[in-house]
């Protein structure tokens, strides 16, 4: 789950990250984000951070939230309990680094896979948050990113990365491989996978989301419904 991108009205500087649980029932044979959203979002709690720009979050079938910081190019990983478990700070260009990331996502190894848009690339840490290696580099050739600002696994452990600039879904084996590029029909602003291995993509500013099928072909389109409610009550 994205927080909103730079530019929208939140507060930057906020020393509290907020989780909520949303759309837990994707996946089921009857999954509709649109009807079900509205039912299933709720507040949960929040977690004490020094956090400048928290952009994204992963949550491990153990429960614990692993938190991404945009500006302080910082990784914080918390147990169910909100207690900090792990936290590494690597901003910065040289490998093993990161600038402006904006995504995050968990292989079923419980590695940490980072989309490091500023830098261009796609960055692995181990669970301990030790730097393990790197897909992608600056371009546009296969394997290659512009601005990669998603990363998702979907349940057979393949990784796929959005690129904003380039407006491509590239795919890759859990290990790391390139095995294949495909074109977006505009900038891809998130990624899910579900259960079933059906691929969501968010395009905000059509409002739409679109649904890809396992077997990476468009299966529906979905219409977007404003939600009016306040969350936090």
């Amino acid at each position: 789950m994205k927080t909103p991108r730079q530019g929208s009205k939140t507060n930057k500087t906020a020393s509290l990250f907020v989780v909520f649980l949303i759309i837990t029932g994707i996946g089921s044979a009857a999954f509709n984000p649109i009807a079900e959203a509205k039912e299933e979002v709720r507040y949960v709690s929040e977690l004490q951070t020094n956090l400048k720009e928290p952009v994204d979050v992963a949550v491990s079938d153990s429960g614990d939230v692993y938190v991404l910081d945009k500006k302080l190019g910082q990784v914080h990983v918390f147990d169910k309990e909100g207690k900090v478990k792990i936290s590494f700070d690597t901003k910065g260009s040289a490998i093993g680094k990161m600038y402006s990331p904006e995504s995050i996502a968990l292989s079923l190894d419980k590695e940490i896979i980072v989309a490091d848009t500023g830098n261009k690339r796609i960055l692995v840490f181990k669970p301990n948050g030790q730097f393990d290696y790197v897909l992608g580099s600056k371009g546009s050739n296969p394997g290659e990113f512009s601005m990669p600002n998603c990363v998702a696994v979907n349940p057979s452990g393949y990784i796929f990365v959005a690129d904003r600039r380039n407006r491509t879904l590239s795919r890759y084996t859990p290990k790391g491989v390139f095995l294949s590029k495909y074109t977006l029909e505009q900038e891809a602003d998130d990624i899910l996978f579900d259960r079933q291995n059906n691929l969501y993509i968010l395009f905000a500013k059509d409002g739409k989301i679109v649904k890809w099928d396992a077997a990476l072909e468009v299966k529906e389109e979905l219409k977007l419904v404003k939600e009016t409610r306040d969350l936090l009550k």
